[in-house]
């Protein structure tokens, strides 16, 4: 009898942890979790203070389950360095710790982290894309 038992908690127990995995998955690819996300990113988003002398080409914000970002794409006068020295600075004042930096192709990527959200300097080394750099806060990834 004492072998039933024990096998009758492991089938619990089994059971238990995959419904609980069951639903931790819907919570955590919930649409609504991807959303209030996206809101708490764009609070962030407008504490971050952007270089005086650029100009905002395009402003995006978007969620789904499991992701979230929100950013804009500028034009700057500034060179590579001085955009990655004002960022570095800026995103340390607001908590933001720096993880890596990357060049894929022309663009020289620096990522940040903070509270397990990225935030994602995108500086083009030419000037053949038409703008200087993006910048974003992402929720769900990684950074390359």
């Amino acid at each position: 009898m004492p072998r039933i038992r024990t096998t009758s908690r492991i089938v619990a127990h089994g059971v238990v942890t995959a419904t609980f995995l069951v639903l931790a998955s819907l919570v955590a690819c919930s649409p609504d979790l991807g959303r209030a996300n996206a809101e708490r990113l764009e609070r962030d988003w407008s504490s971050i203070s952007r270089p005086t002398d650029v100009t905002e080409i395009r402003h995006h914000a978007s969620y789904k389950a499991g992701l979230a970002i929100v950013g804009s794409t500028y034009r700057s006068p500034m060179s590579l360095d001085d955009l990655r020295r004002f960022y570095d600075s800026e995103l340390g004042r607001n908590g933001w710790s720096f993880l890596r930096e990357a060049t894929l192709s022309s663009v020289r990527v620096a990522c940040y982290e903070k509270a397990g959200d990225l935030a994602s300097l995108q500086i083009a080394t030419d000037s053949s894309p038409g703008w200087s750099y993006a910048f974003d806060l992402v929720w769900g990834t990684t950074c390359p």
